[in-house]
């Protein structure tokens, strides 16, 4: 008796993590020069609460979130534009051609509080000085 009842533990235990993996069709981040473009399309969203997508600098990997997204649906798209990663980010820092490798990841929280990250996703963002001073501009009138 004590046996099934540690089989069918194990089993539920196994089953549970199985429901608490983040499951993905596909995830990539494109740059086109002046934003990133985050995409993945879900596989099976039972039980996510929700997703949020974290950026991180190469160098530093310290990720930050950069969006939340409810869970709509299994197999379906999502997409961001982060606009955010040809921005000054002090004064110290010169306005110049750059190019700076960026690490996104999807995390999703679970109805449970459990939690569950996605594979990396890299890419490298060349932003020239002209691009740099326009994010800029229109960052001062948000």
């Amino acid at each position: 008796m004590r046996l099934i009842l540690i089989i069918i533990l194990v089993i539920t235990g196994f089953i549970s993590g199985i429901a608490s993996m983040l499951s993905l069709q596909s995830f990539t981040a494109i740059t086109n020069g002046t934003d990133i473009t985050v995409r993945f399309v879900s596989q099976n969203e039972v039980g996510i609460d929700n997703y949020y997508i974290e950026r991180a600098k190469a160098e530093s990997n310290s990720f930050v979130m950069v969006k939340e997204l409810d869970p709509t649906g299994n197999f379906n798209t999502y997409s961001f534009i982060d606009e955010g990663p040809f921005l000054k980010k002090s004064k110290s820092q010169e306005i110049k051609n750059s190019e700076d490798v960026y690490i996104y990841r999807i995390k999703a929280v679970y109805k449970d509080g459990s939690i569950s990250y996605s594979d990396n996703a890299n890419v490298t963002h060349k932003t020239s000085s002209v691009t740099k001073t326009w994010g800029m501009i229109k960052e001062m009138f948000r």
